[in-house]
């Protein structure tokens, strides 16, 4: 696996996790990113930072709760 590859699946599954404790807001999003884990697009990593970046701007959003 290339180590770019290696990193942007890390940050899935950090996403991923986020999503199994409760960030509901974000899993359709996070699924999608997650069903391409062999070969990513830059595009790919842009969205995932840019969820990175809603969870900063929401860090305390229960939804569901």
């Amino acid at each position: 696996m290339r180590h770019g590859v290696q990193r942007d699946h890390k940050l899935t599954d950090v996403l991923l996790w986020a999503v199994e404790i409760g960030r509901v807001d974000m899993s359709l999003e996070t699924y999608t990113l997650s069903t391409h884990p062999a070969l990513p697009h830059i595009r790919h990593l842009e969205q995932v930072m840019h969820i990175f970046g809603y969870l900063k701007a929401h860090p305390k959003t229960q939804v569901g709760v």
